[in-house]
C-alpha cells in the first residue's frame, strides 16, 4: 500500500462536526461553572446563617445570665432596660474594662428597618450583621426575641434570622 492510497482513504472530520463537538463541550463547561458558582454562594450563605445564629445565641445567653442572676450588674441593667414591654436593646462588650453593657434604643433608631438596607446602631452590629433583642411580656411569661438581618449573598434582598427565649413565671 502506497502513501498516496493511505492519504486518499483517510477522511477527516468536517468543520461542522468539529463545531458541534466544541458547542457540546462549551455547554458542559458553562453548566459546570454555573453549578460551582451557585454551590459556593449557597455555602457562603449557610456560613453566614451559622455565624448569625451563634451571634444571636450569645445575645440570648446574656439574657439568660441576667434572668438567672437578677442582682448582678447585668441583671440590674436588663431589669431597667426591660421595664416596658416592647423595648429594644442589644448587649455589647465595652472596650476596657471589657464589661458587658446594654444598648437600649427605639425602633426609629433602626433606619429603614423595613427596607432592603437597614442600618443598626454601631454597638448592635458585628461585621454586616445587625442585631437586636425585643422584649415583650404577657400574664405568665417574659419573651425575648433576638433578631438579625444582613444582605443576602444570593442577591435576593435581606436575610433574616430570629431566636425566641421565653421565661415562664414561677408556679405559685
Amino acid at each position: 500500500m502506497s502513501l498516496k492510497s493511505i492519504i486518499n482513504d483517510f477522511h477527516g472530520d468536517t468543520i461542522v462536526e468539529v463545531m458541534v463537538v466544541l458547542a457540546i463541550l462549551g455547554s458542559g463547561i458553562a453548566i459546570s461553572y454555573s453549578s460551582v458558582s451557585r454551590s459556593l454562594a449557597m455555602s457562603q450563605d449557610a456560613k453566614e446563617r451559622m455565624e448569625v445564629t451563634q451571634l444571636l445565641q450569645t445575645q440570648l445567653e446574656y439574657v439568660r445570665e441576667a434572668v438567672l442572676n437578677p442582682s448582678s450588674s447585668l441583671g440590674v441593667s436588663m431589669a431597667n432596660t426591660t421595664s416596658q414591654s416592647g423595648s429594644m436593646f442589644c448587649f455589647y462588650v465595652s472596650q476596657p474594662p471589657n464589661t458587658i453593657e446594654i444598648y437600649q434604643f427605639s425602633p426609629i433608631d433602626i433606619i429603614n428597618a423595613n427596607k432592603t438596607n437597614p442600618t443598626y446602631p454601631t454597638d448592635c452590629s458585628q461585621g454586616f450583621f445587625g442585631y437586636y433583642i425585643t422584649y415583650t411580656t404577657n400574664s405568665n411569661s417574659h419573651i425575648y426575641e433576638a433578631k438579625s438581618s444582613w444582605p443576602s449573598i444570593l442577591g435576593n434582598g435581606q436575610n433574616k434570622a430570629n431566636i425566641i427565649y421565653e421565661v415562664y413565671a414561677p408556679v405559685q
